[in-house]
């Protein structure tokens, strides 16, 4: 069960730190779990997964299907993003010719 933990761990620290720990921690679980299938999994990513990851181009894309708009606030300001969500989710009511949704995901080491 330690390798699946280690696994979930990252996949935090890469939203949260981005990819050069997430490289060190795909790493750790290939060199720390060789039997284990995630380990085994750890291995296939290094050696498939993150070369990929690395490159820094990004690929236009010229049809986009879909996108996100991230809208930024710090700890200390709970309150201001419950109702900042509030008041998107009503204006998202209102238009009936797009598929949108709203999402809260927050991204700290607690």
């Amino acid at each position: 069960i330690v390798p699946k933990f280690e696994f979930l761990k990252a996949v935090s620290k890469a939203r949260l730190y981005g990819y050069e720990d997430y490289k060190e921690s795909i790493n750790f679980i290939a060199l720390n779990y060789p039997n284990s299938p995630e380990g085994k999994k750890a291995e296939d990513m290094m050696q498939t997964v993150i070369p990929l990851l690395s490159k820094k181009e990004f690929i236009d894309d010229l049809e986009p299907k879909n996108f996100k708009t991230v809208y930024q606030f710090t700890s200390s300001e709970a309150v201001e993003v419950d109702e900042f969500v509030k008041n998107l989710e009503e204006a998202i009511e209102k238009l009936n010719y797009f598929y949108l949704k709203t999402s809260k995901d927050v991204y700290n080491q607690n």
